[in-house]
């Protein structure tokens, strides 16, 4: 087998010079070196040795992206998920590590994966403040969260203005004629994203002498997702009928996606019986029929802060914790009518 030796000693540099070009490391030599080096990396076919690696650097050059799940799901069907680990997965590998996932259900689950894969550094979605703080007690190695809301204040977040969120879809509906609405999202045991949008969109629709009645106001476990989507649009059907609602803010695009699914099989048709907005601009939201608008956040970017806190907590483990809340938009496409 080929080692990091043969391949310093054919290059004619030394072991260390090799190590750094393979792993990319930044200014490891010059673009003369680095190409004779690759030229023999590709000759001999030679492939790193990351438990080696690791045990020599005593770092894993991994990183954990943990989603919290539940038993039997499977997160990335959800568009907002994979695009976000895809994005985290490409700042992971422009900086020469790899992105290890794990779907997670506990906060003992999480922690133990962190360990087993000795990672360097680890991002977290969507968990629940108890286990943000668990983790901040116990601290293995640099961690970013992200979607959290949380007491703790030694973390490191990266979020976005879901109260805004709200705000946004409700003046829109409310700018186009609407009075009378309805809300739908996923369950949250514990404060969470969905929370922060249902608060402001309420507020801001009965500020503007709108109503929001708690009987039109569901939250859609994961667990039981068909069923209670089926509920959800067997419900909304009959409260139109009844004239008692004419728009909706379904506060997830996949979510959104399915409930129009849902809705038409019932003879609900969006915009001209309900007009709905979404949330998150995932790239499905464009072309569905109609094309829904929504409210938009900026995934990528999303991924790129956490990568660049992430790093820079791993290159120096006493910086300061870090927070940042990203801006939303809307986007305007077809699921909205104006009322006289």
């Amino acid at each position: 087998m080929v080692t990091l030796k043969d391949i310093a000693k054919e290059a004619g540099v030394s072991m260390m010079t090799v190590s750094r070009i393979v792993n990319g490391t930044p200014g490891a030599a010059s673009e003369e070196t680095a190409r004779r080096v690759l030229a023999v990396v590709k000759k001999r076919g030679y492939v790193p040795n990351a438990s080696a690696r690791a045990l020599v650097s005593r770092n894993s050059r991994l990183i954990a992206a943990c989603l919290l799940a539940v038993k039997g799901a499977n997160p990335l069907e959800d568009p907002y998920n994979a695009q976000f680990l895809g994005a985290l997965v490409n700042e992971t590998r422009a900086r020469g590590y790899d992105l290890m996932l794990r779907f997670v259900e506990s906060f003992d689950e999480a922690t133990r994966g962190i360990r087993s894969w000795n990672a360097d550094g680890a991002v977290f979605n969507g968990l629940p403040d108890r286990h943000i703080r668990a983790l901040e007690e116990q601290h293995p190695v640099p961690i970013v969260f992200t979607d959290c809301y949380t007491s703790a204040r030694q973390v490191n977040c990266v979020g976005i203005d879901d109260t805004k969120g709200g705000r946004l879809a409700a003046a829109y509906l409310l700018s186009h004629g609407h009075r009378r609405f309805a809300f739908c999202g996923f369950y949250q045991a514990e404060e969470g994203v969905m929370l922060h949008r249902l608060t402001s969109f309420r507020k801001t629709v009965c500020a503007s002498g709108g109503t929001l009645p708690e009987d039109l106001i569901f939250s859609l476990p994961h667990r039981t997702m068909q069923a209670a989507l089926k509920d959800c649009a067997e419900r909304l059907s009959a409260a139109c009928a009844r004239g008692e609602v004419t728009a909706a803010f379904v506060a997830a695009d996949i979510l959104a996606v399915d409930l129009i699914e849902a809705l038409a099989a019932r003879g609900v048709r969006v915009p001209e019986d309900l007009s709905i907005v979404g949330f998150d601009n995932v790239p499905i939201s464009a072309h569905i029929a109609p094309p829904l608008t929504t409210i938009a956040q900026d995934v990528p970017r999303k991924a790129k802060c956490a990568a660049e806190i992430l790093f820079r907590h791993i290159e120096d483990p006493k910086a300061p914790a870090e927070s940042i809340t990203l801006d939303l938009t809307l986007v305007e496409r077809g699921s909205v009518r104006t009322l006289s």
